[in-house]
């Protein structure tokens, strides 16, 4: 679990600079002091994109991701973007043991958006408060990238791209 306080204090000082360091993070957007949003390219879908959303939970007392994917479509010169809903989401993202389920309503625009659910995050995270949400992104990124978690391997995966 996470305070309310300590997200806010470590997504401006941990997770915006790690998404700003990402390889297939391309845009951050929407940031305040309880959410973020950014867009990812899926390298395995050349012509898709993921919008995440993190944002605190004050039910779970936990970072909530939520995310929607892209896809891009050229057609008589024309750029255009629409949500899609693949039949199988194993088949697009490295899901592991997550929940993940369709069933988040945007509280804005009322979207829907698929949301990895929260309520082992505790235990896979571990209780200590210092660099938890280092800690979750190590985790829970590797849904969207599985080489993610190197990037907070002292000596491993540092290079250019990191």
């Amino acid at each position: 679990m996470i305070t309310a306080d300590a997200f806010q204090q470590q997504l401006q000082s941990s997770l915006i600079p790690l998404l700003t360091r990402w390889e297939h993070c391309y845009k951050i957007m929407n940031v305040s002091n309880t959410s973020v949003n950014a867009m990812i390219c899926l390298p395995i879908k050349p012509n898709h994109s993921v919008e995440l959303q993190i944002q605190y939970s004050p039910l779970y007392q936990e970072p909530q991701l939520t995310f929607r994917i892209w896809k891009r479509e050229i057609e008589d010169d024309i750029d255009t973007q629409q949500v899609c809903f693949p039949d199988d989401i194993r088949q697009w993202l490295n899901t592991q043991d997550f929940t993940i389920r369709l069933d988040y309503l945007h509280p804005s625009n009322r979207d829907v958006w698929y949301s990895v659910h929260a309520c082992d995050t505790a235990e896979i995270v571990g209780p200590e408060s210092k660099d938890y949400l280092n800690r979750w992104a190590s985790i829970f990124l590797t849904i969207f990238d599985s080489d993610v978690s190197l990037m907070f391997v002292p000596g491993v995966g540092h290079s250019d791209k990191y």
